[in-house]
């Protein structure tokens, strides 16, 4: 017997040998193989039983045929009164044509489908500044400054003003006072050897005006040409350097390996004039 639990999971009971995979971790049938964004027949019913809050079933009630050849037959127990059975050369293929028929002769309320998700907007002018940068294997850095707010005065309000004898001119109380004006956001690019600047209210805005100064220089000009790519078996800078390094002797051993020959030093004499100065004549075979 097959049981699903309230949580969609489609496994059979002990007796019946290994657990079909579930619903969640379950391999798609080779119509959905490679379409991921297409729902099995199994997960469709879970997702359709949750929405009714009604339970289902599935059960196998015969396994018929050769070992080589054998047929399975499995029933699907939807909301307490419906079943529907269907047969599939394994049990994973029979429930899923049981929940498809189930999904094709239903009753209860289908789920209402979800809206496609929105198509991001427009890139933004750093986010393809960096992109383009990348591309021509710069480094874009960004420095971001806040402006000094200016003084200024605002327009003069005579009405605000009344004569008395006492003096020219008074003020009136509600006057307004001289406030300073807004400041802003200074945003210095450099790109490579080229510097930008940008201004704006905020420090986004400003990096945005950068940004976007420096993309209308840069897409005219030509990337750089990527470097030539040694041949394989080509001797490289490194290669020579390290060769340098390296004794005669280690040297001719590779050479010799190289090209599958082998390598004998041989002494042929004692050279030394003296006991401490010792020399060897030697050959190499």
């Amino acid at each position: 017997m097959l049981s699903s639990g309230p949580s969609g999971e489609c496994a059979p009971a002990e007796q019946e040998g290994p657990s079909p995979p579930s619903c969640n971790g379950e391999q798609p049938t080779t119509a959905v193989a490679n379409n991921k964004e297409k729902k099995t027949p199994m997960c469709l019913v879970n997702e359709l039983a949750r929405f009714n809050k009604v339970g289902l079933q599935y059960r196998l009630v015969d396994e018929s045929g050769p070992p080589h050849k054998k047929s399975f037959t499995v029933v699907l127990r939807l909301a307490g009164h419906e079943e529907y059975q269907a047969t599939g050369s394994s049990i994973k293929r029979a429930q899923h044509a049981a929940a498809q028929r189930a999904l094709d002769e239903t009753s209860l309320t289908r789920p209402v489908s979800r809206a496609p998700q929105r198509a991001q907007g427009p890139l933004t002018p750093t986010v393809e500044l960096n992109a383009l940068a990348m591309k021509r294997g710069e480094l874009a850095t960004y420095r971001v400054m806040e402006l000094p707010r200016r003084a200024y005065m605002p327009p003069l309000n005579f009405q605000g003003m009344c004569h008395s004898p006492r003096g020219p001119c008074l003020y009136s109380p509600h006057y307004r006072h001289i406030n300073a004006a807004p400041g802003g956001y200074c945003a210095t690019l450099d790109v490579g050897p080229r510097r930008f600047h940008g201004e704006g209210p905020t420090e986004q805005a400003a990096r945005h005006a950068a940004a976007q100064q420096a993309l209308v220089q840069l897409r005219h000009l030509p990337l750089r040409p990527t470097p030539p790519q040694p041949a394989p078996g080509a001797a490289t800078d490194a290669d020579e350097a390290s060769d340098e390094l390296k004794s005669p002797v280690s040297l001719v051993h590779e050479l010799a390996l190289k090209r599958g020959l082998s390598v004998v030093f041989q002494v042929m004499r004692d050279t030394r004039k003296a006991a401490d100065c010792p020399a060897f004549l030697m050959s190499c075979m």
